[in-house]
């Protein structure tokens, strides 16, 4: 079944990007003015987000059994990270009831502690749950600068793994006043679309244009799927240099549901790998750049 809807995911994609040539050159422009020319970002959000509004642009994806669906940015479940001070950092995709409905929230502590370092999660006696090991590891972006003690970071989270990325789209019948979620899988290119045309990742990555961006998508680092978004975002223009993990994320503690249905960070880890001393025996997060002439 996974590789089957693998197959679908990139036969929808190739499908229906042909035609997505016009759409694609606004969000590039779009996107050009998001990160490296600030001054005019309002300016040209503003004219991008008419034309969203005129002629939407088309996402493809494929749900759980292997059937093409296509969809606009409307219809993706979606809310805001935010720090300590309320400021979006980003954008999370659950898909799941327990994830909430608001924004996902960086305490103080969650919010220092994801600029320097993680935990290594390990399974819990009986092998069902995942908890914070007592170690924690450098965080590597962290590592690229070290007078820097506050890299700037942006965040995306959602469900993943070595195949894709998933996500939840309201396919409620016309007329109808509740939201009906389904889950699709998309590949890493249309992920990337997907990002580039949210607005949470667009007020987050204004006037950044050398963040990092951390994907809390679990093993996506792990094959050529974060290469491939990566490389999605830098044809836009978004530069970043992009840190996923390659094998399971987790936040902890166990995530805290606030008044407003949403989700606390205190602070996150990832799964890995270890020798008798505890060192990584792989690395934990891949990384993906921009080249030089891109």
């Amino acid at each position: 079944m996974t590789a089957r809807i693998c197959a679908a995911v990139v036969k929808a994609g190739d499908k229906f990007r042909h035609n997505m040539s016009d759409i694609a050159e606004d969000l590039r422009r779009n996107s050009r003015c998001l990160v490296w020319e600030d001054a005019r970002y309002a300016r040209a959000l503003q004219q991008f987000e008419l034309r969203q509004r005129e002629n939407p642009e088309i996402f493809a994806g494929v749900d759980g059994n292997g059937e093409a669906r296509r969809f606009t940015a409307d219809q993706i479940r979606n809310g805001p990270i935010r720090d300590p001070e309320q400021n979006i950092v980003g954008v999370h995709f659950p898909i799941h009831p327990a994830e909430g409905t608001g924004s996902m929230t960086f305490t103080p502590e969650g919010w220092a502690a994801v600029h320097k370092d993680y935990f290594r999660a390990v399974l819990a006696p009986g092998g069902k749950k995942w908890i914070p090991g007592r170690r924690r590891y450098a965080a590597e972006w962290a590592k690229q600068n070290p007078e820097d003690p506050d890299p700037e970071l942006v965040f995306s989270s959602g469900h993943g793994d070595e195949e894709g990325y998933g996500i939840q789209i309201d396919t409620r019948a016309s007329g109808a006043s509740d939201a009906t979620w389904t889950t699709l899988f998309v590949d890493g290119r249309d992920f990337s679309r997907i990002l580039a045309s949210n607005k949470h990742f667009q007020q987050a990555a204004r006037n950044k244009p050398t963040a990092q961006l951390i994907q809390f998508s679990c093993l996506t680092g792990s094959s050529r799927v974060a290469t491939e978004m990566a490389q999605g975002l830098h044809s836009v223009g978004i530069r970043f240099r992009v840190w996923s993990p390659t094998d399971l994320h987790m936040v902890s503690p166990l995530k805290v549901r606030d008044e407003t249905g949403g989700i606390t960070i205190v602070d996150h880890g990832v799964a890995m790998k270890v020798d008798a001393s505890g060192n990584p025996i792989a690395p934990a997060w891949a990384v993906s750049e921009a080249s030089r002439g891109a």
